[in-house]
């Protein structure tokens, strides 16, 4: 039987600069590659003083009108709790049109919270130049990645 405890409902912190050593240290610690990208906003929960659960999302440059969700992680003492899912609606409420890059084996988990599959052959007309180009760059490191979109409705 696992060591894993039930939270009561979780509650998402938007980081500040004060922040972002423990952000940094509760990456490192998962061994889990985390880099801030440029205008970042990082959201995360906390069991006591421990993160527990973090996500970046980052606009690249001022005039980009989609966000880049990256480095969303849950510690594995506390995953199947909804706390993924919690930080996702979280940055759907602050971000108008989000992009994420993701493995196909996360294709269920990204489609089942609202993000649509970007077909590769769209990627050019969908993503903005910049997150396209990114896009490239990554899939040639990493094959299996496939590009995912969410936009708020009315916007």
């Amino acid at each position: 039987m696992s060591n894993v405890k039930r939270c009561e409902p979780q509650t998402v912190v938007h980081a500040d600069k004060k922040d972002k050593k423990a952000v940094l240290r509760f990456y490192k610690e998962h061994l889990f590659t985390a880099r801030f990208k440029g205008f970042d906003n990082t959201y995360f929960i906390k069991d006591g003083a421990q993160i527990i659960a973090c996500v970046i999302v980052s606009q690249i440059t001022l005039s980009n009108p989609q966000s880049l969700l990256h480095a969303l992680f849950v510690d594995f003492n506390h995953q199947k709790q909804g706390l993924a899912k919690l930080l996702l609606n979280t940055c759907k409420t602050h971000h108008h049109s989000i992009v994420l890059f993701a493995s196909k084996q996360l294709a269920n988990f990204y489609q089942k919270h609202g993000f649509s599959l970007v077909p590769q052959e769209k990627i050019k007309g969908i993503l903005s130049d910049e997150l396209g180009t990114r896009f490239t760059v990554y899939k040639n490191k990493q094959p299996d990645l496939v590009a995912f979109i969410w936009q708020m409705k009315n916007h």
